[in-house]
């Protein structure tokens, strides 16, 4: 509507993080290793967890892809993540 986006940066951060932590929500090796790597900033090592489902294939978790955002390996510090937006409100017409 008036050349706006529908749903702000922020929505869509938040929306996919949920989308990806469901239950039912797997991630083969190439997968995980796609999304760490498109999301991630490439300047420490990685190191990949055990799959959370070993057979018949491997495959990992969204809650797994969180867990190596913010530790990406045992020497690294757990990360702390902030995140500011400026607030905006819509009014219903």
């Amino acid at each position: 509507r008036n050349g706006e986006p529908i749903v702000s940066a922020t929505q869509d951060f938040i929306t996919a993080s949920f989308l990806i932590t469901q239950r039912d929500v797997f991630f083969t090796e190439d997968e995980f290793c796609q999304v760490i790597a498109t999301i991630g900033d490439c300047t420490e090592h990685i190191e990949i967890p055990e799959a959370a489902i070993l057979k018949p294939v491997k495959l990992w978790t969204g809650k797994q892809i969180w867990t190596v955002l913010l530790r990406p390996n045992k020497e690294s510090r757990w990360s702390s993540i902030d995140f500011e937006s400026k607030e905006r409100n819509f009014n219903g017409s």
